[in-house]
């Protein structure tokens, strides 16, 4: 047992499996010791558990707990900690009912014991399986209760102290409280680098979790520095969870798009799909938002060959996953879609973004909506249907409006687009105050692109000049002008 546990805190998973099974059939001959069958048992499932290896480890989970009834019988204390053991792992296999029912039984046994026992791990695990269902504010309420029971000992044990406030923080975030959120991470994190030691891989989840509510108050930079130090903790464990693994780099890859970085997106989004597939604990869903980076990074870098590939992967994926005539199915066409125009395939696009844009028209009003009518807009302008392709764009712009206000960034861009879909039809005066509104716009965003700034001005000086107004036209091309030389050469 003891070679097996120090095997296994190695990472040496097959190693530690031989001598368990070794110990469980020296374990299971006659007349040996039941007390030794029971640990084995327990020793093999958690070991499988950390494997993910979900059916094997309630398998062994399930024998050790008939074992232990024998031996202690079915209402001793000493059941509760073994019945949340494989209420985790039915919660890990969405089995929610039988989950319930164990943690049930386990709370039962607590609360009848003399003295009654504090149910710490009981309500963690009821919140735990409430949070991955979604229902954040049932899971506070469990946490909260669990906290209160293991902050009321004197000398509460630091792991289990810093994992539920780690808990605590997930799922006040996922209710919109930031700040709660990341008082009590910032706290996890501070205990387990103090009490654990900076390389204990419960400093990772904190880590983590304190960089998504970082990154969900506007702080990328410190967002994308805890995730970094979180997968660099992750990859100098002897045997690195693959499941958290993927999730952070999904996490990095998303702040590096964001901040534009394409290549060092592309290069997380690719390790997380990498990573992603060695594990069956990652779901459609992470794989789903991986293969939507990969292929969006992709686009935007030019490899088109194989972001065409990745976005149609992401389309079968979600269409078995959800439906094909599901949201989710609507985005990945948008996705595919739009690398098509990126290479000139207008008439593979155009069908795709119209099933996309039939779907949507189902679902209330979105800035994805409007994207997609966008995108149908320049196909439309490709083939010469005009008319259709300034109604497409106007109504756009109105749902960006109504959704994000007059002054949202990306609304300048489709204003510009609308414009110039006006100065090919000879329509000048129309286009006028399009580009006037698209410059008022990106004069209110600091961070507006130069390049973008000095484009906008160039074309409503132009239209100004159609229009005969050529002093205006004159002072945009010196505002133009002095823009473009602001502009890094890189750029």
């Amino acid at each position: 047992m003891e070679s097996a546990t120090t095997a296994a805190a190695a990472g040496r998973r097959a190693d530690a499996e031989g001598l368990l099974r070794a110990a469980l059939r020296e374990a299971e001959a006659p007349g040996s010791n039941p007390d030794a069958l029971f640990a084995t048992l327990r020793a093999l499932g958690d070991l499988y558990w950390s494997a993910q290896r979900y059916a094997d480890a309630e398998a062994a989970m399930v024998r050790m707990l008939a074992v232990q009834e024998s031996i202690v019988g079915s209402s001793h204390p000493a059941l509760a900690a073994s019945l949340v053991r494989l209420a985790r792992t039915y919660r890990m296999t969405a089995r929610d009912a039988d989950a319930e029912r164990t943690l049930g039984r386990a709370l039962k046994i607590a609360q009848s014991a003399s003295p009654p026992l504090e149910p710490i791990a009981v309500l963690n695990e009821m919140g735990e399986l409430r949070r991955d269902r979604g229902r954040y504010a049932d899971a506070e309420l469990y946490f909260r209760q669990s906290l209160a029971l293991l902050e009321a000992h004197q000398q509460p044990e630091p792991f289990d102290l810093a994992m539920l406030l780690v808990n605590l923080g997930h799922a006040v975030h996922q209710q919109q409280r930031y700040a709660e959120a990341e008082a009590f991470e910032r706290r996890a994190l501070a205990l387990a680098e103090a009490s654990l030691g900076p390389e204990h891989v419960l400093v990772a989840h904190a880590a983590s979790g304190l960089a998504l509510t970082r990154s969900a108050q506007g702080d990328k930079a410190e967002a994308e520095r805890l995730q970094r130090r979180t997968l660099a903790l992750l990859d100098r464990q002897a045997q690195p969870d693959a499941n958290s693994l993927s999730f952070t780099l999904l996490k990095i890859g998303d702040l590096a798009y964001e901040d534009g970085r394409l290549g060092d997106a592309e290069s997380a989004y690719a390790r997380a799909l990498a990573t992603c597939e060695q594990s069956s604990a990652c779901d459609d869903l992470r794989l789903g938002a991986i293969l939507l980076g990969l292929a969006e990074s992709g686009r935007k870098l030019g490899k088109y060959v194989e972001a065409e590939g990745t976005a149609r992967r992401f389309l079968g994926l979600v269409e078995r996953r959800f439906g094909r005539e599901s949201l989710d199915a609507a985005l990945a066409l948008q996705v595919l879609g739009r690398t098509y125009l990126d290479t000139g395939r207008h008439a593979e696009a155009e069908p795709l973004l119209r099933r996309g844009l039939a779907i949507r028209e189902g679902f209330e009003e979105s800035l994805d909506l409007a994207t997609t009518l966008r995108l149908l807009a320049w196909v439309d302008w490709w083939r010469g249907r005009h008319r259709e392709a300034d109604e497409k764009l106007s109504r756009a712009i109105a749902i960006i409006e109504r959704r994000r206000g007059p002054l949202y960034m990306e609304l300048a861009f489709v204003l510009v687009e609308r414009a110039m879909l006006a100065e090919l039809t000879n329509a000048d005066a129309d286009a006028e105050p399009l580009y006037g509104r698209a410059l008022a716009i990106a004069d209110a965003h600091p961070k507006f692109s130069l390049v973008d700034l000095a484009d906008i001005m160039e074309s409503y000086a132009r239209v100004l000049r159609a229009l005969h107004r050529r002093g205006e036209a004159f002072v945009m091309d010196g505002r133009a002008a002095a823009v473009r030389a602001r502009i890094p050469p890189a750029q």
